[in-house]
């Protein structure tokens, strides 16, 4: 009988470890000066990629 009770209460040991890392708290709003942007700074479809400049052109050969 002991080494059930040993056994189940290991079981609930862990499982309290794993809610207590990913419990999320829910009611508090973020601050004023936190940073809520998550997007990439990519830019979008809509977007132009920047202009590249030419390539220099290769030396004469003597």
């Amino acid at each position: 009988m002991a080494p059930t009770l040993i056994v189940l209460g290991l079981l609930a040991l862990g499982v309290a470890i794993v809610a207590l890392a990913t419990h999320r708290p829910g009611g508090r709003p973020p601050a004023a000066g936190d940073d809520q942007n998550t997007t990439w700074t990519d830019p979008g479809p809509d977007q132009a990629p920047p202009e590249q400049p030419p390539p220099e052109p290769p030396e004469p050969r003597s």
